[in-house]
């Protein structure tokens, strides 16, 4: 299997879920930086600055600063970043909430 060598900040609030992903992404290759919040999640991407951060992995939906808005921000940091929203609410959910435009 393929190997990853890039950097993700992988931002989930629910304990079980950040943990499995970072394990399996760990696995992977990857260098991952982990944080239960878009607040922290901020303050790892301000400390890793100027280093590049490759992708951002984001959950959606999540207290005090989701997902749409921590993508805006963490790419004033870092602009070479690529983005990858997830959430266990469904499409329809999210674009009612205005949190993400329908594709």
């Amino acid at each position: 299997m393929p190997r990853g060598t890039e950097s993700i900040l992988l931002v989930e609030d629910d304990p079980t879920l950040r943990q499995v992903a970072a394990t399996l992404l760990s696995r992977l290759g990857y260098q991952v930086l982990v944080a239960g919040s878009g607040l922290q999640a901020l303050r790892l991407a301000k400390e890793r600055s100027p280093a590049t951060l490759d992708l951002l992995f984001t959950d959606v939906v999540m207290p005090q600063l989701d997902g749409k808005e921590l993508s805006e921000r963490l790419l004033a940091l870092h602009p070479e970043a690529k983005l990858l929203f997830t959430s266990g609410f469904t499409e329809n959910a999210i674009v009612h909430q205005g949190v993400l435009k329908a594709a």
